[in-house]
């Protein structure tokens, strides 16, 4: 997404005069915070505003909706959570000067916080708060991130900057800050026993067409890259019936393991969508340069640098509003290649008949035969029950490094589950963290 905004909260009465000074005129200013914005930003009353775009939940149109105050201040914007979805950051300063900063549960807008002495800024783009310097990169969680895919929690590798994770309130009151949990995805992992698997199926089609051509109605003209897999093409059926203007992309290296366009133009042309097809080019990689210099954590591939490349030729020769993508489709869906399938059909039912079928469906995808699933079955119980462990990997790590990276552990909330979680979920939410951390690669600049 795109993340153009900054939030300013001042704790003494002239110290916001002091912080926006050398940024002009506020978009919206109440009490002591005010706010600038590039994202579109709905007023929702002298009190609250909603940066970002916020739609109505069941609801496909319009694309964007005018909310009533008292919904969205009700239970100090909870109601936020049950009545409407989107990509947002909500902004509410209470009758008492208390300020509450929610990040929506998608994470679709980056939001990074820093705290000082005399306030709080907030905004959607890193470099905006950090000051360039050797002391300014925080070595110990560069090691962290660096040695596990599963360490990234809070804490950025800029020092002094933390992000405000998805689903995260942060709350201000008398100088005093601290961070409400309003959304977890273990809020959410409990089945409604009287739906059957086609219901679930259907409202499944329902929610993701749904979302897909919601957004795609708030661009006059969107690039979606596409590969002929599952996951963009799922995007492209959702968006196409909505969007104004829907152009393929699909890109392709000089072999034929890179190259996908045969599927790619067959699912354009079912759906009747324009594609382009375009090289990549090696000319576009430059070792010496940061592939995602906004980018708080070092999990870029240096690969990305022929996208942006590519990205920046085409929106030259035709108008490009948004780039939509299926990346992250695996995390989402839960595209497992492990025996956690087996090990949750078994605590969740006992012995049955259909395990042999999940038996077989794992035999299958990973090509291994029944005696070998079956023991990294027991292996991976007999190991904390199956659950998700987060891993470290301390190549390249002085051992200094790579000890207090273990020491921490998993810092992110979502890899803290209740105790009465089945495995596959433990691994599912681990897989919703990283995808999620992907999110603020996609800027206004990309």
């Amino acid at each position: 997404m795109t993340g153009g905004f900054r939030i300013e909260i001042a704790f003494a009465e002239d110290g916001l005069r002091r912080r926006s000074q050398a940024r002009g005129a506020a978009d919206f200013s109440c009490g002591n915070v005010a706010v600038w914005s590039r994202e579109p930003l709905q007023h929702v009353d002298a009190r609250s505003i909603i940066i970002g775009r916020l739609f109505e939940k069941f609801s496909a149109v319009p694309p964007a909706i005018e909310c009533p105050g008292q919904v969205l201040t009700a239970e100090k914007g909870r109601k936020l959570l049950t009545d409407f979805w989107g990509g947002y950051v909500f902004v509410h300063i209470g009758r008492n000067g208390a300020v509450t900063i929610f990040r929506d549960p998608s994470g679709a807008l980056p939001c990074y916080v820093k705290r000082e002495a005399d306030g709080i800024s907030i905004a959607g783009d890193i470099t905006e708060l950090a000051s360039p310097g050797s002391g300014a990169v925080d070595l110990g969680e560069v090691a962290r991130v660096l040695s596990s895919g599963d360490a990234r929690g809070r804490r950025t590798c800029i020092e002094g900057i933390e992000e405000l994770i998805a689903g995260e309130c942060l709350a201000v009151a008398d100088g005093k800050v601290a961070l409400e949990s309003w959304w977890t995805p273990w809020d959410h992992v409990t089945p409604r026993a009287n739906k059957d698997f086609e219901t679930f199926a259907e409202d499944l089609r329902n929610i993701v067409c749904g979302v897909a051509g919601t957004w795609s109605r708030c661009f006059s003209s969107i690039l979606l890259g596409v590969s002929g897999g599952l996951d963009s093409s799922i995007v492209a059926a959702g968006a196409a019936p909505a969007a104004r203007g829907l152009t393929c992309l699909t890109l392709f290296g000089p072999d034929a393991d890179g190259d996908e366009r045969r599927y790619a133009l067959a699912m354009a042309t079912h759906l009747g969508l324009n594609i382009r097809e375009v090289q990549r080019e090696i000319g576009d990689i430059d070792v010496g340069r940061a592939s995602a210099p906004n980018h708080p954590w070092p999990i870029v591939p240096i690969g990305r640098q022929t996208n942006e490349a590519i990205h920046e030729r085409l929106a030259r020769e035709m108008p490009v509003d948004a780039y939509f993508t299926g990346n992250g489709g695996d995390a989402v869906l839960c595209s497992l290649r492990s025996t956690i399938p087996l090990l949750d059909r078994v605590l969740a039912e006992g012995p049955s008949a259909r395990l042999g079928t999940t038996l077989r469906d794992i035999c299958l995808l990973t090509g291994a035969d029944r005696r070998t699933v079956l023991r990294h079955a027991w292996d991976r119980h007999r190991r904390h029950g199956g659950r998700h462990q987060i891993r470290f990997n301390a190549a390249g790590l002085q051992p200094d490094a790579a000890r207090v990276a273990r020491a921490a552990g998993a810092t992110h909330p979502w890899l803290r589950p209740p105790r009465d979680i089945l495995p596959g979920k433990t691994v599912h939410a681990a897989y919703l963290m990283r995808t999620q951390k992907s999110i603020e690669l996609y800027t206004a600049r990309s």
